[in-house]
């Protein structure tokens, strides 16, 4: 990401007096440190610190993270909401301390932090862990629409402006990108949308507070920590909505699949090898269970087919967790082809937009293919009457 630093240190400067007041009313925007930072693929970060010679008058932090939102985040959720969430989970203390709201950003606490690698998700300490804090989220009850009405209607906004965007190849620079254009322009999102909601509806989940984006740059552990012995902060709350149990897990799982931690371009790397094996699975998902219940096993009467074997009730809620899993890590792909596509045209942060498109639709596609090849249930695309969109390679 290259980021003109003195270009923003006015305004900077000028958010931390206003919004910090204390020592911050005392420097000089030239004073004032401030850096880029990595950051998520839609938001610019930069640290913001008092020189060594000032320190705080009262309980002022010496140190913020100013977040810039992105375009597509400012058009993706309502502001308010996004703030309204941020503020509850800063006084729960399930994510950083919130210092400011303004147009376009905010000011959060600086925490001491590394955000976790890929391959860090499948280590069997964290993957718990993450399980807990993700088990926690779902806990929540959060005054917004308690409806899971957030995926359909952002993927409907973003479909109207990926079709757009399609039509339009003046603005793709290289030759390659043509070719990227010209295969995703063989599916048909409008269809896949509808016959994902068919889906869902004879694989029901259910409906929690999620957080929605839990890939590791979204998860911190503290500099210094081992895994075992400091809890993991979440953090990026601008996804977060009501929703399906089954997307947040399954959507944490395909995050297992890309490494976005790449320098050279498209900045990320693809490794579908990676998707986590029935074992590592049900790993996490006992102990999402465990985290949620914290009660003894109940037993469940045997079937009524005369089946001697009875499952306890938590098995029964993993093989339905598993079950979701298969089919709500579809959702996964499409949500993110779609923004990925948007991004390509409106994000100013160097990052494959075009590629990940294509990658995350080829996943999609394929799984699609996988389920419907291993579930004679699952509804067929003719089924609402549209065409069929042909298979990217």
């Amino acid at each position: 990401m290259s980021v003109d630093v003195e270009a923003v240190r006015d305004r900077a400067h000028g958010l931390c007096r206003d919004y910090l007041h204390g020592a911050w009313q005392l420097i000089s925007a030239d004073d004032m440190l401030i850096k880029p930072i990595s950051g998520g693929l839609s938001n610019v970060l930069f640290l913001c610190e008092l020189p060594q010679r000032q320190s705080s008058l009262a309980d002022e932090p010496t140190r913020v993270l100013l977040r810039m939102y992105g375009q597509v985040q400012e058009g993706s959720h309502e502001s308010i909401t996004e703030s309204v969430i941020f503020t509850l989970l800063a006084e729960r203390r399930l994510g950083p301390k919130l210092y400011g709201i303004f147009p376009g950003g905010r000011l959060e606490e600086f925490i001491q932090a590394s955000s976790l690698s890929y391959s860090e998700l499948r280590d069997p300490r964290i993957s718990q862990q993450i399980a807990q804090k993700m088990t926690t989220v779902h806990s929540l009850r959060v005054p917004i629409c308690k409806e899971p009405t957030f995926m359909w209607q952002t993927m409907k906004k973003w479909i109207h402006l990926v079709n757009d965007y399609l039509k339009d190849t003046t603005s793709v620079e290289h030759r390659d990108k043509a070719d990227i254009i010209k295969a995703l322009r063989l599916c048909v999102f409008e269809d896949e949308v509808d016959w994902l909601k068919r889906l869902f509806a004879r694989a029901p989940s259910p409906v929690v507070f999620c957080h929605n984006d839990c890939q590791e740059g979204n998860i911190l552990r503290p500099n210094g920590g081992r895994p075992g012995q400091h809890q993991l902060t979440l953090i990026d709350f601008e996804y977060c909505s009501y929703g399906y149990r089954g997307f947040d897990v399954a959507n944490h799982f395909c995050e297992w699949l890309y490494d976005y931690a790449i320098d050279e371009y498209p900045h990320f790397s693809e490794h579908p090898e990676n998707w986590p094996t029935e074992q590592e699975q049900l790993r996490f998902i006992r102990a999402y269970l465990r985290h949620r219940n914290n009660t003894a096993e109940e037993r469940t009467p045997p079937a009524e087919n005369g089946d001697e074997k009875a499952y306890s009730a938590e098995e029964v809620e993993e093989q339905r967790m598993l079950d979701e899993v298969k089919v709500y890590c579809l959702a996964s792909h499409l949500f993110w082809t779609l923004w990925s596509v948007v991004n390509a045209h409106v994000s100013a942060i160097s990052f494959g937009y075009w590629e990940y498109a294509f990658c995350r639709l080829r996943a999609y596609q394929t799984q699609k293919q996988l389920l419907m090849k291993a579930d004679p249930r699952c509804p067929k695309m003719t089924d609402s009457g549209k065409r069929r969109p042909t298979h990217i390679e």
